[in-house]
C-alpha cells in the first residue's frame, strides 16, 4: 500500500458538482481514497499489477457502472485532482468529446515525438528495463501495418473519452488484447499509439493539464514512478532487478 499514488481529496467537488461521479479504480481495498467512489479490482487475470491499472485507463468501458453513469470519462493518474474551478472547463471538453467522431481527447507528446526518443527516456528514468522495451518493438516491428516514422507519440497520463463511442470501444479493445498480454514492456504509449495510427484515429486536442488538473509529484508511488533500480558499479554481483509492478491507484 505504501507504494501506490497518494490519492488527492475530491470531497468537496463531489458536494459542489452533484453530477459528477468521482470513481476510483485500485485493487487495494484500504487504500485511503476520501471522496472518491472506489472500484475494487482485486481478482483481474492479470500477473502484472499494473497491467490491472491500465484496465480502468483504457477499457473502463467494460465496467457497467462507468458504462451506464458516463456520458465522458476523464482519466487521471492518481496524483492528479480535478481544478475545483475547472467544472466549466470540465463540462466544455466533455462535450466536445461527445460530438468528436472518434470520442477521444489526449494530447500529443511535446518532447518524446517518436520511438527512439520515448524508448530512450524509458530506459533513461528507469520506467522499464531496455530488454522489455526490446521486446515490444520488436512486436511492433513484426507488423505489417506498423510505420514508425509516421507514428504520432501521445502522452496518457490523462484521456477522455466517450465509453460509448464504437471507434473508441473498437480501439481501445485492439490495443487491450495486445497489451494484456504483457508481453515486453508495461509502458502503454508504445502499443497505444501505435494502434491510433494503424486505424487511422484523430484524437482531440485536450486541454491542458494545467488548466484542469493540480499536480502533485510527491503523491507519486515507487518514488516517482521508478520501477527499475540503477545499474549496479562494475564488480558488483548484485544483480539489476526491475521492481515487481505493484498497486498504482488510478481514476
Amino acid at each position: 500500500t505504501e507504494q501506490a499514488d497518494r490519492v488527492g481529496n475530491v470531497t468537496h467537488l463531489r458536494l459542489t458538482n452533484p453530477d459528477f461521479q468521482y470513481y476510483g479504480f485500485t485493487n487495494l481495498a484500504d487504500l485511503e481514497m476520501p471522496g472518491w467512489e472506489k472500484i475494487v479490482q482485486d481478482n483481474l487475470p492479470y500477473k502484472r499489477l499494473i497491467t490491472q491499472s491500465r484496465f480502468a485507463k483504457f477499457v473502463s468501458w467494460k465496467v457497467d457502472m462507468i458504462r451506464d453513469n458516463c456520458g465522458v470519462v476523464f482519466y487521471s493518474d492518481g496524483h492528479l485532482i480535478p481544478k475545483a474551478n475547472a467544472t466549466h472547463l470540465f463540462r466544455r471538453e466533455a462535450m466536445r468529446v461527445r460530438e468528436s467522431k472518434y470520442g477521444l481527447a489526449q494530447w500529443k507528446h511535446k518532447s518524446l515525438i517518436n520511438y527512439k526518443r520515448l524508448t530512450s527516456s524509458i530506459v533513461m528514468y528507469r520506467k522499464d528495463t531496455k530488454e522489455n522495451v526490446k521486446k515490444t518493438m520488436k512486436q511492433l516491428v513484426s507488423f505489417d501495418d506498423f510505420r514508425e516514422s509516421d507514428t504520432t507519440i501521445y502522452w496518457n497520463q490523462c484521456l477522455a473519452y466517450d465509453p460509448n463511442n464504437s471507434y473508441y470501444v473498437g480501439i481501445s479493445q485492439r490495443f487491450w488484447e495486445l497489451y494484456s498480454q504483457e508481453h515486453g514492456t508495461y509502458r502503454d504509449q508504445l502499443l497505444w499509439s501505435y494502434v491510433v495510427a494503424s486505424e487511422s484515429i484523430k484524437p482531440r486536442k485536450l486541454k491542458a493539464r494545467r488548466w484542469l488538473y493540480e499536480n502533485d509529484d510527491t503523491a507519486r508511488g515507487f518514488g516517482g514512478h521508478v520501477y527499475v533500480e540503477r545499474k549496479q558499479k562494475k564488480g558488483d554481483n548484485t544483480k539489476k532487478k526491475k521492481k515487481d509492478d505493484a498497486a498504482v491507484a488510478t481514476q
